[in-house]
């Protein structure tokens, strides 16, 4: 049998209506809040944030470099810890077990250079694809989807065996994903656009970005929705990546008998 079109979003649904306050809790505390700390830290002590720099590149003094570098590596080791730690409760959820906060956050410490290493290979190997003649690239990163809920949700698997492991979970199933992640990408672009508009209102309404606080002020709530959106966003994704790893370990023939319920034991 084959993986059910519908499968991925009616578990990523359920386990969302579920857990949500769970799932906001860790957005939240994990990403978002230090994320728009370290953000207002750095837009006062250069004037820019993370968010806005690159337009202004050519204005950033040397010592500001150094600030917006040191800020957007930590912003996004902390993203690699919140991966981990939301992978980790989703899998729980999403197979009825219960989550241990503390378990997923010393696992997430553990798990960040190896995830970073699966992220690394993983992409080499699409961009590599892409790089050929595209279509190898896109049926890698379709391939290699589920290899970090692998490596978290399978202890010991070790790197190349959460990639071999998403390799045999996705095979056969392939044009199906295709299409869930089409639909995803619609979906993504729809939502991407309602928040855009958001920030042109915002930035509209108060004129053009300067250094006076009343364009301060409008900066800092583009780079509030910014930063929500894109926290939000990365949160619903593992979530999201989760519940499609667990339904592609239900498919017959993925997994022996005695892994069925084997997740984190």
């Amino acid at each position: 049998m084959r993986l059910d079109f519908s499968a991925p979003f009616s578990r990523f649904f359920d386990l969302l209506g579920k857990n949500f306050a769970l799932f906001a809790g860790l957005g939240l505390v994990g990403v978002i809040l230090p994320a728009l700390a370290v953000s207002y830290g750095l837009f006062f002590q250069t004037g820019f944030g993370v968010y806005d720099w690159t337009e202004n590149a050519s204005n950033l003094a040397p010592d500001a470099w150094f600030w917006l570098a040191g800020g957007s590596v930590f912003i996004w080791f902390l993203k690699m810890i919140n991966l981990s730690m939301v992978t980790e409760v989703a899998i729980l959820r999403a197979v009825g077990k219960k989550a241990d906060l503390g378990a997923a956050i010393s696992g997430a410490l553990r798990n960040i250079i190896p995830i970073i290493l699966i992220s690394i290979v993983c992409g080499l190997l699409v961009m590599g694809g892409l790089i050929l003649l595209i279509v190898p690239g896109i049926i890698w990163a379709i391939a290699t989807c589920v290899a970090v809920p692998a490596y978290v949700g399978e202890r010991g698997i070790g790197i190349m065996g959460a990639i071999n492991r998403s390799f045999e979970l996705t095979r056969n199933n392939r044009w199906t994903l295709f299409a869930v992640f089409l639909v995803v990408l619609v979906l993504f672009f729809l939502v991407a656009g309602v928040f855009g508009m958001i920030g042109a209102v915002a930035m509209l309404g108060g004129g053009a970005v300067g250094t006076d606080p009343a364009s301060a002020s409008v900066l800092s709530i583009v780079q509030i929705v910014n930063i929500v959106f894109e926290a939000s966003l990365e949160i619903l994704s593992n979530v999201f990546v989760a519940a499609l790893y667990v339904c592609l370990r239900e498919v017959p023939g993925k997994q022996n008998p005695s892994q069925a319920a084997s997740v984190f034991e």
